[in-house]
């Protein structure tokens, strides 16, 4: 079975689950409340802000990332530890194609984030038209949601896959992920808040330069620190009957080095 047939596979499998459509509807739901509550959720409490296209897409896109990173990540960690829940790890390990099957997931789970965005930057444009009579801009939209929305998505689910890899313990994945998903939200420091990307003071009158500058940069550096910590987490993967020690040593035999 070559490797695209399995991430083939495992995209069917996703979209095929109830809890996936669910986490998507929800993703959509909770965009939509964020284009209603514009006026009301501005660090400078600007209430009565007129509504354009881009404060309704920074609104729709960060109520969407709030959510949508928390779902994802539970999504992440239930389907990267299904074979250690249903004790079949083992099966698929001797026959050399756990380390695929898992990248194939994760490769699923980014494709379904993907999935995602594009099904909310639809339901959005909807939104708007029935929301407001503001006329509706395109780049505004594909700013936040490509920009703010997809790569809270990618990085909760890469966090969350890394987390699994490395602690092989769903309730400690669990608890870990949930403080660096506090911090991503509540950091002072804008390179840390990865979840809204630091666009928090909507404006309808500055245009996209003063808000993109910080989410570009805040974006730039996590995927960078991404890359290199979804290095480290493969290489730190456990492989059933070897020490950490001689996991490591095999994992990197097979090329896997941060």
């Amino acid at each position: 079975m070559n490797a695209i047939r399995i991430l083939a596979n495992e995209y069917r499998l996703l979209l095929r689950s109830n809890f996936v459509r669910t986490i998507i509807l929800l993703t959509v739901a909770f965009a939509i409340l964020g284009m209603r509550a514009v006026e009301y959720d501005n660090d400078m409490q600007f209430h009565g802000m007129g509504r354009t296209s881009l404060t309704m897409s920074l609104g729709a896109a960060q109520y969407a990332a709030l959510a949508g990173a928390a779902l994802f990540a539970m999504l992440t960690l239930l389907t990267l530890s299904r074979d250690r829940r249903q004790k079949s790890r083992a099966i698929i390990e001797a026959a050399g194609g756990h380390g695929r099957v898992t990248a194939a997931r994760i490769a699923g789970l980014l494709g379904l984030g993907l999935l995602t965005a594009m099904v909310t930057l639809i339901t959005a444009f909807l939104a708007h038209r029935i929301q407001t009579n503001a006329p509706w801009e395109l780049i505004p939209y594909l700013f936040s949601l490509g920009l703010i929305l997809l790569p809270a998505i990618w990085f909760a689910i890469l966090i969350a896959a890394v987390l699994d890899l490395v602690f092989e313990n769903l309730d400690v994945a669990f608890l870990a992920f949930g403080v660096i998903y506090f911090i991503g939200f509540t950091s002072p420091n804008y390179l840390l808040r990865w979840v809204q990307g630091c666009s928090s003071v909507y404006s309808d009158f500055g245009g996209i330069e003063p808000v993109g500058r910080l989410v570009a940069y805040n974006r730039l550096f996590w995927l960078c620190l991404m890359a290199a910590v979804v290095l480290v987490g493969f290489w730190f993967r456990r492989i059933p009957g070897y020490p950490l020690r001689a996991s490591l040593a095999r994992n990197g035999a097979h090329g896997i080095l941060p």
